[in-house]
């Protein structure tokens, strides 16, 4: 999501070949091969398919090229189905926090909500977030709900 596969692909109107992508990302050469296996395991689970493009300037045959499928294209920005902040709002660390401590809050007897058990085991246990974090984390639910609506 924040790399912006699906928006490059849907930008780019056709299947993008791995080295198409990696240039319209603006990747280091370094984490081609990273991106490779990324897609691989985003195709696998179905947010991408793999197909082949044709031959071009006498290559033998056509390299791979990955396209959106329906769940992809509810990660493209702008549109009004965009998921995006959504998703980024559930893998946000707070979020992750209270799911993290959800079997301690349904196996105690205590007067928490799920949230404030997540925020007393989690990445706020020792400080109260910063303002800037919670800024951040406002902006973030404040599209979490634009998207929802």
């Amino acid at each position: 999501m924040e790399l912006g596969v699906a928006d490059a692909i849907h930008n780019h109107g056709k299947p993008m070949t791995l080295s198409e992508l990696a240039t319209a990302l603006k990747l280091h050469p370094s984490k081609v091969g990273v991106l490779h296996r990324f897609l691989r395991l985003l195709t696998h689970n179905g947010f991408f398919t793999k197909t082949k493009v044709a031959p071009e300037n006498g290559e033998e045959e056509g390299e791979i090229a990955y396209a959106l499928t329906p769940p992809s294209k509810l990660l493209i920005r702008g549109k009004s189905t965009c998921l995006a902040p959504m998703v980024k709002g559930a893998l946000h660390s707070c979020s992750l926090d209270m799911w993290q401590s959800s079997k301690k809050w349904f196996t105690e007897d205590k007067e928490q909500t799920l949230a404030q058990q997540g925020r007393a085991s989690g990445t706020f246990s020792t400080k109260p977030p910063s303002p800037i974090h919670s800024q951040c984390f406002k902006k973030l639910w404040q599209l979490i709900l634009a998207c929802s609506s």
